[in-house]
């Protein structure tokens, strides 16, 4: 979930294409069908060698999809964006199940077992991808921040215009962000298959509550999704003491509601703006930041 509010970053807070893009969960189905569909069951790779195969995969389907389809939608109104990109996930879908069939599978084996934590046992999956999250998350925001290319980015994202006459590539940039993103889709889709069968529905309950923990967070603030997702996490966990399993998942919907209605902007929305606040400080004192 965590990954999934990422990837979704990329379009928002660094987005610098400036649309929404509703194909995400798509996305991340493809990076399960190309890694265990075609580079492990029909060509027998190795899972290491299938990883890097369906990352470059993913990369070069972001190329596509943003020199093809977004960057040309960035240009029209948002409800252009919004109708143009659902269209595109239920082509991806259709694609899918033309490509692998309609009929879901897994892979034996594959992040199979289970851990004990002070007592509790957990899949290993689990821990796998809250490694992975907390990696990918600390190396794009490293990027944003410390790089050239992020730093230009992010210039793309504030002004396309400015930052065009100030000799950035704009096309170029949201190009590298989009690619970013899908290959962070490909990334979760290979992480959850041993949670999910492989299937063109595998990621919809998933893309539903990293939404959930980005409204309830805060868009804008990674921290405050990092905050949103546990909270719903634990709400989950602590609803089935009053209520049957089986509506747990309506937990973060309804807080979703909840939150909306109190503060709209998300509960931690401000912990985004550290770096503001800081430039904001020491501009005041006359000092210089670097952002």
């Amino acid at each position: 979930m965590l990954l999934f509010y990422t990837s979704w970053e990329v379009y928002t807070k660094f987005g610098t294409v400036s649309l929404l893009n509703f194909a995400h969960t798509q996305l991340i189905i493809y990076g399960a069908y190309i890694f265990g569909g075609t580079f492990v069951r029909n060509l027998g790779w190795p899972h290491w060698a299938s990883w890097i195969a369906t990352i470059l995969c993913m990369g070069a389907i972001g190329i596509v999809i943003a020199n093809l389809i977004l960057i040309p939608l960035s240009k029209l109104s948002r409800l252009f964006s919004i109708m143009a990109t659902m269209m595109l996930g239920m082509v991806l879908v259709e694609a899918a199940n033309s490509l692998w069939g309609p009929m879901p599978f897994t892979l034996l084996g594959y992040l199979k077992g289970k851990i004990e934590i002070f007592g509790a046992s957990t899949a290993l999956a689990n821990i796998y991808i809250m490694g992975a999250a907390l990696i990918v998350i600390v190396l794009l925001l490293l990027f944003m921040r410390k790089t050239k290319q992020g730093k230009a980015m992010r210039c793309v994202a504030e002004n396309r215009e400015t930052a065009a006459y100030m000799g950035i590539n704009v096309r170029k940039n949201m190009t590298l962000t989009v690619t970013i993103s899908c290959v962070i889709c490909g990334i979760i889709g290979m992480l959850i298959i041993p949670l999910y069968q492989i299937s063109n529905t595998m990621g919809g309950n998933m893309g539903l509550k990293g939404f959930a923990a980005g409204i309830i967070g805060g868009f804008g603030s990674v921290p405050g999704a990092i905050l949103g997702g546990i909270i719903i996490g634990l709400l989950e966990n602590l609803a089935v003491l009053f209520v049957p399993a089986v509506y747990k998942d309506i937990t973060a919907f309804v807080l979703v509601l909840v939150v909306l209605m109190i503060k709209p902007t998300g509960l931690f929305a401000d912990l985004g703006n550290w770096s503001e606040h800081r430039r904001g400080l020491f501009l005041r004192k006359g000092g210089k930041f670097d952002g």
